[in-house]
């Protein structure tokens, strides 16, 4: 087993700072991809080298003007702690968020990468290339028939210190 470096602490207040930025960059993601069913993929790569994957699958409805998501809560703080931890960025080399929409009868995915506290779109190729590699390996993988890559969109950044200030 291979020996790794103890990972730093973040302190409390970075990583509070950090966890209300998780929510709303996934509370913005989740309002942006509207009604129906939705993957949110995270995956990042440690300081340690060492990589995590978390995905969440929701359920989108619409009540009035309320959206009403439906997710197992274990995975929903799951991945929030992943995304957690990237936007923190100590223990986090890089890391980023998918988001691929099942609504239509052709997948539609979009990307971002974690990047000084916050998610930055990725374009249509950009998140192609991202897709089509095995995450372990690097190696190239076959397109998925019918996918749709799509850019991803501006999310307003949260008013608020940075995690690591």
């Amino acid at each position: 087993m291979p020996e790794y470096a103890k990972l730093p602490r973040p302190s409390d207040a970075a990583i509070a700072t950090a966890n209300r930025r998780a929510y709303d960059a996934i509370a913005k993601l989740l309002s942006a991809a509207g009604p129906g069913s939705h993957c949110l993929y995270y995956a990042g790569h440690d300081v340690n080298g060492r990589d995590v994957t978390v995905n969440l699958t929701v359920q989108i409805h619409r009540h009035g003007p309320v959206l009403v998501v439906m997710a197992p809560p274990e995975k929903g703080e799951l991945f929030t702690t992943a995304l957690t931890f990237g936007i923190e960025g100590s223990v986090v080399e890089r890391g980023g968020v998918i988001l691929r929409d099942v609504t239509g009868p052709r997948p539609i995915v979009r990307g971002w990468a974690v990047t000084a506290g916050w998610l930055q779109p990725l374009s249509a190729d950009e998140i192609a290339t991202c897709y089509e590699r095995d995450p372990v390996t690097g190696d190239p993988m076959d397109q998925e028939p019918g996918l749709i890559y799509a850019d991803g969109f501006p999310l307003p950044e949260p008013d608020g210190a940075h995690p690591s200030a």
